[in-house]
C-alpha cells in the first residue's frame, strides 16, 4: 500500500465472505425462477431496419480466418478545425484485437470495398509478443481488447490532451523489457498464467492522428485465454477512468478470486491513468504499482487496508462492455453456470460512478437474482440462457434522443439479436424488492425493408459475434465482428 498518513471512514459495503453470503439466502429458487421468467420473456417489439456503414479491412493472415476481430468501435474526438488531424474528427475508431487499431470513414459504403481507413497504432510493431489467441476462430478474447480517448483528448494544456488508452495482452516475457511497470500481482496459488494484461497511455499526433510514446500504466497476469479485461470507460466530470476486469478464465471462478480484494480479477477498477505529478490532490494517492493514481475512497485504499487499491467494486464474472448513461454505468455481465438447477444468467447492472465504494455485485456467490442475497447489488434486467439466441449479453447503448430516447439497447453477440428495456425503469431497479425490467427484441429488417436477422445477413459459423455502440444523436451502430461490416440501426 502507497504510505499515507490521512485519517479515512472505511466503507462498510464491501463484499461478504462465502459462508456469509450463504446465510443470506432468503427468497429461494421459486421466487428466483419467478423473476427471471418475468425478464427473460423476451418478447416482439418495435420493427427496425439495419444499414451498412463500413466495411472494415481485413486483418486475416490466412485463408480460414474470419475477415476481422473488431473488438470495439468509437467515435474520433473533434479537433479544432485548425488543426490538419480535425479531418478525422467524424470517423470512426475501430480496435482489432489482431493488432490494429484504425481510424475508418464510414460516411458512404459500396458493397465489397473497404471503407477509406487510416491505421493510428499497430500493436504488432509498436509493442512487442502481442497474444492475439487463435486468429483462424474469430472469437479469440485476446490480443488488443480496447481503445479509448481521455475525456481531454482536444483541450490543450489539460493532463489528457492528445492521450489515449488502450488494452492488450502480451507474452510475460514483456515483464523484462525496459518499459514495463513492475508486476506487483501474482496469479492465485495453482493457477496458470495465459499472458500479461497491459494498460498503455499512448500520445497523438495532432496532425498525423498517429500514436507514438506508450507508455505502460498497469500489468497484471491474465489467468486463461477469456474473461480478461474488456472495457474502458472515462467519467468526463472527474476524469477518474473505468476499468472492467473479468474473473480470469476457464469457468465457475475456480480460483475465488471475483470476491477476493486481494485480485483484481471479477472487479472494476477506479484510477486516474495519467501520469502522476509527486504531489497528487488532496483526494487522491499514488499507486506504488504502476504510473498512475487512485481515489482515496476507493474501498480497500485506506492505509493498512488489505486489498488493492485501484478496486471499485467486486463481484463480476466477464463484464465485457459498459456504457456510461449521466451518473452510472450500465454493465452487461456474461453469465456462467452457478445457478443448478436454474440456466446461466446475462446481467444488466447499474453501478454509481460515485457512492458505489465497495459494493458486491455477486458473482460467485450469486447469479441474477439466485440465490437471494442482500448483501449484493441485483440486476437490473437481463435473461437466462433458453435458446441459442440468448447466449452472451452485449451492451449498448442509452441514447438521451433520437428514435431510441429512453430505451436501453443491448444484444446477443452470438445469434446477434437485438433488444431493449426502458432505462428510467432499469435505474430504479437495483432493489431486491424491484423486479428486473422486462426487455423486448427489436424486429429486424434490412434496408430494403424485408425482414432478415444479423444472423442472415453477417453469420460466419453459427455466429454474428455482435458489438454494439452509439456515437452520438442518438445513433446507434453496430459491427459483426468476424465479418467487419459495421451497420446502423434505423426506425423502420
Amino acid at each position: 500500500m502507497t504510505p499515507d498518513t490521512r485519517t479515512k471512514t472505511k466503507n462498510t459495503a464491501p463484499g461478504v465472505s462465502f459462508c456469509a453470503a450463504l446465510a443470506a439466502v432468503a427468497m429461494g429458487a421459486a421466487a428466483a425462477t419467478y423473476q427471471d421468467a418475468a425478464a427473460a420473456d423476451i418478447s416482439p417489439g418495435i420493427s427496425v431496419k439495419f444499414r451498412r456503414l463500413a466495411q472494415l479491412p481485413s486483418t486475416a493472415t490466412i485463408s480460414t480466418a474470419s475477415v476481422a476481430n473488431a473488438v470495439n468501435i468509437t467515435k474520433h474526438p473533434a479537433l479544432p478545425l485548425s488543426v490538419s488531424g480535425s479531418a478525422y474528427n467524424r470517423w470512426l475508431t475501430v480496435a482489432d484485437s489482431r493488432g490494429r487499431v484504425y481510424l475508418v470513414n464510414a460516411a458512404s459504403y459500396k458493397p465489397g470495398v473497404t471503407n477509406p481507413n487510416r491505421t493510428i497504432v499497430d500493436f504488432r510493431v509498436s509493442t512487442q509478443e502481442l497474444d492475439v489467441g487463435d486468429v483462424t476462430s474469430g472469437k479469440s478474447e485476446l490480443g488488443v481488447r480496447q481503445f479509448t480517448y481521455h475525456p481531454n483528448f482536444a483541450k490543450s494544456g489539460t493532463k489528457g490532451y492528445l492521450k489515449a488508452y488502450s488494452l492488450s495482452c502480451h507474452a510475460i516475457s514483456t515483464r523484462t523489457l525496459a518499459d514495463a511497470v513492475a508486476l506487483n500481482h501474482n496469479a492465485p496459488p495453482g493457477a496458470p498464467t495465459r499472458c500479461d494484461n497491459v494498460l498503455r497511455e499512448w500520445t497523438m499526433d495532432p496532425s498525423t492522428m498517429r500514436a507514438s510514446s506508450p507508455r505502460q500504466v498497469l500489468r497484471w497476469p491474465q489467468l486463461h485465454g477469456n474473461h480478461g479485461p474488456d472495457a474502458l470507460v472515462f467519467d468526463p466530470a472527474t476524469k477518474l477512468l473505468y476499468i472492467a476486469v473479468g474473473d480470469g478464465g476457464s469457468q465457475n471462478d475456480p480460483y475465488d478470486v471475483s470476491q477476493d480484494p486481494n485480485y483484481l480479477y471479477g472487479k472494476i477498477l477506479r484510477i486516474d491513468p495519467t501520469e502522476p505529478g509527486a504531489t497528487p490532490a488532496s483526494n487522491m494517492a499514488i499507486a506504488d504499482e504502476g504510473t498512475y493514481s487512485y481515489p482515496i475512497d476507493n474501498p480497500y485504499a485506506a492505509p493498512g487496508d488489505a486489498g488493492r487499491d485501484s478496486i471499485y467494486v467486486i463481484g463480476l464474472r466477464h463484464p465485457e462492455t459498459m456504457i456510461k448513461d449521466g451518473a452510472e454505468l450500465l454493465v452487461f455481465d456474461i453469465g456462467g453456470a452457478k445457478r443448478d438447477p436454474l440456466p446461466p444468467f446475462e446481467e444488466i447492472n447499474v453501478l454509481k460512478l460515485n457512492g458505489d465504494e465497495g459494493q458486491n455485485f455477486g458473482w460467485d456467490i450469486a447469479e441474477g437474482r439466485f440465490p437471494s442475497n442482500t448483501a449484493t447489488v441485483p440486476p437490473v434486467a437481463g435473461y437466462a440462457h433458453v435458446t441459442d439466441a440468448l447466449t452472451a449479453i452485449v451492451g449498448g447503448a442509452a441514447p438521451e434522443s433520437g428514435a431510441f430516447a429512453g430505451k436501453v439497447i443491448l444484444g446477443d453477440i452470438v445469434s446477434g439479436e437485438i433488444y431493449y428495456g426502458d432505462r428510467a425503469a432499469m435505474k430504479l431497479a437495483r432493489s431486491w424488492d424491484t423486479p428486473m425490467v422486462p426487455l423486448q427484441q427489436f424486429v429486424m429488417h434490412n434496408n430494403a425493408g424485408k425482414p432478415q436477422t444479423l444472423m442472415g445477413a453477417f453469420g460466419r459459423n453459427s455466429r454474428v459475434d455482435l458489438r454494439l455502440t452509439e456515437i452520438g444523436s442518438g445513433r446507434v451502430i453496430g459491427v459483426s465482428k468476424q465479418k467487419g461490416i459495421v451497420f446502423e440501426i434505423i426506425p423502420f
